[in-house]
């Protein structure tokens, strides 16, 4: 029997996909417990060690819910997306959206939401900084040839409700709904995740920053004002969210069809 065929067996057995019967036949006799029963030990293991990495991404989400509630939705989650990889990094991906799909726990999926976008962030690639060097190698590029490189850490956040403001107080209860969507900034600072509410303008900026467009598209944008957006990219570059230069667009091109 070939690795993939024992694994692919086990891995059935243990996420109840398959009668036990041919995967016992993987354990060996061994004095002590019996075949089923380590079989039944590892397989609760593996379901509370994904219940464990959910518990700990999305800890606001579950004070909110409730333990009891949390740990229900949780087991539903772990039934039908099972770990296949080595790594649970990406294993709550799915959770904000799974919960959403209960009217019971649409505010729920928000603070989920969130939460997972903070834990992308955590993982988001590190560079450092080449700004002020650039900045005296580009003193004579054209503006329409010059594109900032945003750190790979900052993430545009929109939500109806005030996350930002449960976070702060650390209370579930304090959540609240708006009439129009609160806009955050996430980054990355010092491995810790920080975020402020941008203004309009600095939201315009950021689009186009995250959408790699050029410093002479950004300056022609509609509604925005010069000495405004030099100012927002003198903050930006103090908060450290600027991270360098380039003669072309750092974000990838897409091309063809749909």
């Amino acid at each position: 029997m070939k690795l993939k065929s024992i694994q692919r067996e086990f891995f059935e057995g243990i996420t109840g996909q398959k009668d036990l019967g041919s995967s016992l036949q993987l354990i060996r006799k061994a004095p002590g417990l019996g075949s089923k029963k380590r079989f039944e030990i590892y397989s609760k293991a593996y379901g509370l060690r994904l219940k464990e990495a959910l518990t700990i991404d999305f800890a606001m989400t579950r004070k909110f819910l409730g333990i009891r509630k949390f740990d229900r939705y949780a087991d539903s989650y772990i039934s039908i997306k099972a770990s296949r990889f080595s790594s649970l990094n990406e294993f709550g991906s799915q959770f904000a959206l799974f919960l959403r799909k209960s009217p019971q726990t649409r505010v729920a999926s928000e603070l989920a939401r969130f939460e997972w976008e903070m834990i992308r962030i955590h993982h988001s690639l590190e560079i450092n900084s080449s700004l002020d060097r650039d900045m005296i190698d580009f003193a004579n590029a054209k503006p329409e040839s010059i594109y900032f490189v945003l750190d790979p850490s900052v993430r545009l956040f929109a939500s109806q409700l005030e996350v930002d403001r449960l976070y702060e107080a650390k209370d579930p209860k304090r959540l609240r709904f708006c009439r129009q969507k609160v806009n955050l900034c996430l980054y990355r600072k010092i491995n810790k995740v920080q975020w402020w509410r941008p203004t309009t303008t600095e939201i315009k900026v950021l689009r186009a920053l995250l959408k790699g467009r050029s410093l002479a598209e950004i300056s022609i944008l509609p509604g925005l004002v010069a000495q405004e957006v030099s100012k927002v990219f003198s903050d930006f570059k103090a908060w450290g969210l600027l991270r360098g230069m380039a003669l072309e667009s750092p974000v990838p091109k897409i091309t063809g069809g749909l």
